[in-house]
C-alpha cells in the first residue's frame, strides 16, 4: 500500500494528483456531474486500498497532457 511509506504530507499531495487524473478519467468517460464526485470518491477508496500505485511519472505525463490541451 503506498500510504505506508511516505509522510502525511506527501501521502495527501499523491491522493490531491491521483484526484485529478481520476477526475480528467470521469470526464473522459462521461459521467453525469451529479455522480462524477461519488464516482471519483469510489475510484480513490479502491485506490487506497489496492497495491497498485500510480507512479509520480504518470502523475506527470497526465499533468504534461492536461496542460497541452
Amino acid at each position: 500500500m503506498y500510504k505506508k511509506n511516505k509522510s502525511v504530507k506527501q501521502q495527501l499531495k499523491h491522493l490531491n494528483d491521483c484526484y485529478d487524473v481520476f477526475e480528467h478519467y470521469a470526464t473522459n468517460q462521461n459521467i453525469a456531474e451529479e455522480n462524477r464526485k461519488d464516482f471519483i470518491n469510489l475510484l480513490l477508496k479502491n485506490y487506497i486500498n489496492s497495491d497498485d500505485i500510480i507512479s509520480e511519472e504518470d502523475i506527470l505525463t497526465y499533468k504534461e497532457k492536461e496542460t497541452c490541451e
